[in-house]
């Protein structure tokens, strides 16, 4: 984000919103500090060219699809003397503590609910005085669809039609063949009958 051309420092919170549940955790705390440099670290403040910047990996949560970022940026006038002691943010050590607890094993989600309850966050920002603050616009994330699933389902229950109706004719052609089988060796049956009864009239004539 850049500064204005007015005469202003700032700083932010930043929050990640669950799009599912509606649920809010706070990334960037209301004193512009990272509650956990894994997921995001501290922004860097450049003066000279007026930026906020902090590297960051991508992430999710398990029970959400994607996920929505909402920033709170609080400006103040550089003349001002809270202004410069507060900006660019002081974290404390004992804020560094408590981001440095052991969260390896835990999800993301379980992560900032565990930081975040030890911190006891709170998911609104208080206004200092003398302070100007903006919301920035949610982020909208289109969710996409996966054409590829899609398809192969599409692929796999054709082929599941055309696997039953083979099986069908299978079934079919075995019966038929059995009952021609059956009336073969019944026709085969009779003719044996009528040789062997017309060679027993041959041997006693009358």
């Amino acid at each position: 984000m850049r500064e204005s051309q007015q005469p202003q420092r700032w700083s932010e919170t930043l929050y990640a919103i669950l799009n599912e549940t509606n649920r809010t955790y706070t990334i960037i705390d209301k004193h512009g500090c990272s509650i956990d440099n894994e997921i995001m670290p501290t922004p860097e403040y450049d003066i000279v060219n007026n930026l906020i910047y902090t590297p960051s990996k991508a992430f999710r949560f398990a029970t959400s699809n994607h996920v929505h970022f909402q920033c709170m940026i609080s400006l103040c006038r550089r003349v001002d003397s809270k202004c410069r002691q507060q900006i660019p943010p002081r974290c404390r050590k004992s804020q560094k503590k408590r981001r440095a607890l052991d969260t390896s094993e835990l999800t993301i989600e379980q992560r900032l609910r565990r930081i975040q309850a030890i911190m006891n966050v709170e998911n609104s920002t208080e206004i200092g005085e003398g302070l100007i603050t903006s919301v920035a616009e949610t982020l909208q994330v289109k969710e996409q669809k996966d054409y590829t699933i899609e398809k192969y389902e599409s692929i796999i229950r054709t082929y599941q039609a055309w696997t039953s109706i083979l099986c069908i004719l299978n079934i079919l052609l075995v019966v038929v063949t059995i009952l021609i089988t059956l009336r073969l060796l019944k026709n085969k049956y009779i003719m044996d009958i009528k040789d062997k009864t017309q060679a027993i009239f041959r041997r006693s004539p009358f």
